[in-house]
């Protein structure tokens, strides 16, 4: 049954006991909703990945959605054309003049509900870091693009882009790589708009002719990998200063040797204390609990490979409201129509039970990226959290119930003195 409810208890307080003993933590659904590659997508509605084949968008690179905090989709973009959550193009999108984006990233303007921006780092041989705003109060509240809103911030970008969190909780900054200085810059986003100067830090590997392909931070903001394909084939971590902006701790490096030793994806554990890197024949795992480089490197671990190395396997990878990391994963021909799992990202070694090509994208390629998260949204996600869903609740209304996280799939719901919940038909479900 998809849809049963409960009578809620005094003070309308709906405890729950799940397989551990554990805090509930509330968090955001601006994850939820997911596009990507061609014309595949799916959501978390339910507490669990479904497919959808709504989108009308058709990129094998740059993609991005964002979703308000309960869940709705708002808007989805490839960082030219933007589609409202009917799937028509913002009227104001046409008036944008950017004509090809690499990686594009959403990012809430800070303590304004319904302004956000749409940040690009264009393809070419002088790549940009551009942005323009869009306004969801407009088009009858379906948003559109802010008229004269397109911005240009730097040229001589890297094609890895970034948002994290200030450490006032209200502020982002949005962290590029600059290809000449060999340098990173955060700006910082504010109520008043994004500040063009930036906190430049000169740091770690000067990947003058090559590309870093992709910036992941960690969920808490406070580390980030920077991946340099093409003339660097390596990996890079750093410690990020929520507080300055500034990068401040570059604590371990990797370099791949070989023609086909190409790096392409990255992602952090839950907890931000694991980290995993997609190699073209690896999947590797990191324990980064700690900052001390030689521990880091003993602590490698090979949670799946792949004999053929001609093809290009572990592409992208993207963690989830749900406590897990997704990813785009090519073992083999022909190339498949789903994703693979972690399951428990936050686990070392083979605990993080790795799934391959398990999750269902009916028929639809899911190309080379998923949609580019802000990070900041998972920062939650290693805790048990549940909520209504049916706004505010006083005794004896009924309501939408819905748990995730944690990597759980199943949940067992009580009353307040730990009595079985015998008014839902499944007391097992993420969303009785």
């Amino acid at each position: 049954m998809k849809l049963s409810v409960i009578k809620l208890i005094s003070r309308g307080i709906f405890p729950l006991l799940m397989f551990f003993s554990v805090s509930v933590f509330s968090q955001q659904l601006e994850g939820n909703w997911w596009y990507f590659g061609q014309q595949a997508g799916l959501h978390f509605t339910n507490g669990y990945p479904e497919a959808d084949t709504n989108s009308p968008l058709s990129s094998m690179n740059s993609v991005a959605t964002i979703s308000d905090k309960n869940g709705n989709l708002l808007f989805l973009t490839d960082g030219i054309t933007v589609y409202d959550s009917t799937y028509q193009i913002m009227p104001g999108s046409n008036n944008l003049t950017i004509t090809n984006a690499h990686r594009t990233l959403i990012v809430k303007a800070p303590s304004k509900e319904l302004k956000y921006y749409v940040i690009n780092t264009t393809s070419g041989n002088n790549r940009q870091l551009v942005f323009f705003q869009i306004d969801m109060s407009l088009n009858n509240g379906l948003g559109d693009v802010i008229s004269n809103s397109e911005t240009f911030l730097a040229d001589s970008v890297n094609m890895g882009l970034a948002c994290l969190d200030h450490s006032d909780g209200i502020r982002k900054w949005v962290l590029s790589q600059n290809i000449q200085r060999g340098s990173y810059s955060a700006y910082l986003l504010d109520s008043a708009g994004i500040d063009s100067a930036g906190i430049e830090t000169i740091i770690g590997y000067q990947n003058n002719n090559g590309i870093i392909s992709n910036i992941k931070s960690s969920p808490n903001s406070e580390k980030f990998i920077s991946i340099h394909r093409h003339n660097g084939l390596r990996i890079e971590m750093y410690e990020f200063d929520k507080s300055s902006g500034i990068v401040n701790t570059f604590f371990y490096s990797k370099l791949f040797q070989g023609n086909l030793d190409e790096v392409l994806t990255a992602s952090f554990s839950t907890n931000s204390r694991v980290a995993y890197v997609g190699h073209r024949t690896y999947l590797f795992q990191y324990d980064i609990s700690t900052t001390d480089s030689t521990l880091i490197h003993a602590s490698e671990f090979v949670v799946d490979s792949v004999v053929d190395s001609t093809l290009t396997v572990y592409t992208d990878m993207q963690l989830a409201i749900d406590g897990k990391i997704y990813g785009t994963f090519y073992p083999s021909l022909p190339l498949t129509r789903k994703l693979s799992v972690i399951n428990c990202p936050n686990l070392l070694g083979s605990n993080c039970n790795y799934q391959d090509t398990v999750v269902d994208l009916k028929d639809r390629f899911p190309g080379y990226q998923l949609p580019t998260l802000n990070q900041t949204f998972f920062v939650n996600t290693d805790k048990f959290q549940a909520q209504s869903q049916s706004g505010d609740i006083c005794d004896g209304d009924t309501a939408q119930l819905i748990a995730y996280g944690a990597g759980a799939d199943r949940f067992i719901w009580t009353m307040e003195d730990g009595s079985p919940a015998n008014t839902l038909s499944d007391d097992t479900l993420a969303n009785p």
